[in-house]
């Protein structure tokens, strides 16, 4: 057999095996919840459906009809009563009604993702002919099954049903560019998708506005705007008025449900997690007496151990009192940033990198947990989400996760000299301008989470990974390697 059968039939085989491992996986964890902190959050949000300024209302709305229509409004208890839990346990199972929550996000990922796929992926190089249907599915399914996207679409989180309402928006205005399909359903999907998107996570409708505005600048440029039919501006005018519309009703619905300021506001978190985090002890003795006089040494080194403890450090110092946490805050930006600044930069710059490159960042950063435990992940990598995102999506089945999760990498690395080759040859085309939205997005995207905390979680960047992804498995699934 040639080099060129046995990489070909390599590849075929890992692919039916990922994908038979990755429907298992799916059917055993209906009904687990993963235990994440913000999943304990938002059931208790879901409890009065009322949100903290950093929260949005529509996942805490979803629990809550999914509760009241499902379980006759018992809350699962065991959500109250602690958030980590050391071994599994059945007990921490979501009621199996709970199920059709998990059912639900799958298929709407599903859905946005197919969406997305027929729009922005063409096969021909004047961009006016889509896949044919059985290589889109086949694409969409080696999407839809890997291993972190079927496993945020499971949990009881934001970021499934965020990754469809962006990816639905962001082909909507695709196809509104291209005046391809109806115009009318276009624009509904795109006021949909973003009221969605906007009303699970708070930042998104700033970062979509922020995406469809510096789209539609360039679009607009003469460079890219004959590759579009003509009146683009008009479409893109109307868009702008139905999403300024879309704000507004995102941003009165928080208002009317946001009761709930326990936690750090938005500048807290900004400050402490982005310039103070981990520089505190450090630079703990050129603190004003009146902060540390609220914020011992003790909890000062509590405060550079991970971002997490950041938060607790700050609450339990300041007993919550809002007066002394804007005093705080205000302290630690003062003393902080003119010493720190260099570094703050650096790091800065780093994670924003790995949020453009979160498919690699994941990988790379579960390959030096995996071979050198904490100690090694610690040395080359500080404030890590990703290996905690593994743990809560091993939780129940730690087995079938390690061999899911070793599959989906095996695939990555069999479609990458494929991709190199695709990508060497391949010319571009106007296809290229369907795709300005989502890589805008994966910029403005990156740079924000970067901005805000010094922190790299592979949850934040589920767009960028899908987009690595297609241009992945898109040569494996065309060629006959």
């Amino acid at each position: 057999m040639s080099g060129r059968g046995f990489y070909s039939r390599a590849v075929r085989i890992v692919v039916i095996v990922y994908l038979l491992v990755g429907a298992a996986w799916t059917i055993v964890n209906l009904g687990d919840i993963p235990h994440y902190g913000d999943t304990h959050t938002y059931f208790q949000f879901a409890q009065d459906v009322r949100v903290n300024e950093q929260r949005g209302v529509v996942y805490p709305w979803i629990l809550s009809q999914a509760v009241h229509r499902l379980l006759d409004g018992q809350f699962p208890g065991t959500l109250h009563q602690q958030q980590e839990i050391e071994e599994p346990d059945r007990e921490c199972a979501a009621p199996q009604a709970l199920a059709a929550v998990q059912i639900l996000q799958w298929l709407v990922g599903a859905a946005a993702l197919w969406f997305f796929l027929r729009l922005t992926v063409r096969r021909n190089a004047d961009a006016t002919t889509s896949e044919p249907v059985g290589r889109t599915c086949l694409l969409a399914l080696l999407l839809l099954f890997d291993p972190m996207i079927n496993h945020f679409h499971m949990a009881f989180m934001t970021d499934g049903l965020t990754l469809a309402a962006c990816l639905a928006f962001l082909a909507a205005l695709a196809a509104i560019a291209e005046r391809k399909g109806s115009m009318p359903l276009a624009y509904c999907i795109l006021v949909a998708s973003y009221l969605l998107a906007g009303g699970l996570r708070v930042e998104k409708k700033w970062l979509l506005l922020g995406t469809f505005a510096l789209t539609s600048a360039l679009w607009a440029s003469p460079k890219w705007r004959s590759r579009f039919p003509d009146r683009l501006a008009r479409r893109l005018g109307l868009a702008a008025v139905l999403l300024v519309v879309g704000l507004a009703s995102v941003v009165v619905a928080q208002d009317r449900s946001h009761t709930r300021n326990r936690g750090l506001s938005s500048y807290e978190t900004f400050v402490h997690l982005r310039i103070g985090f981990p520089h505190l002890s450090e630079i703990y003795e050129d603190l004003p007496e009146r902060s540390k006089a609220r914020l011992s040494r003790e909890y000062a080194e509590l405060y550079d151990t991970q971002v997490n403890d950041t938060r607790k450090a700050v609450l339990r110092a300041t007993q919550r009192d809002e007066g002394a946490r804007r005093e705080l805050a205000e302290d630690v930006l003062r003393t902080v940033l003119p010493e720190k600044w260099g570094s703050i930069l650096v790091d800065s710059a780093r994670d924003a990198s790995e949020n453009i490159l979160s498919t690699g960042s994941l990988y790379l950063r579960l390959a030096t947990w995996y071979l050198g435990g904490y100690k090694a992940l610690d040395r080359w990598f500080f404030s890590d989400g990703s290996v905690w995102n593994y743990q809560r999506m091993a939780f129940h089945h730690p087995l079938i996760t390690g061999v899911y999760v070793g599959l989906g990498g095996a695939l990555l690395l069999l479609a990458a000299p494929l991709a190199w080759r695709y990508a060497r040859q391949r010319k571009p085309g106007p296809s290229a301008a369907l795709w300005t939205p989502c890589i805008v997005f994966i910029l403005l995207n990156a740079l924000f989470f970067a901005a805000i905390f010094n922190y790299v979680n592979f949850r934040y960047s589920l767009v960028a990974h899908v987009a690595f992804l297609i241009f992945l498995f898109r040569p494996m699934i065309e060629s006959d390697p």
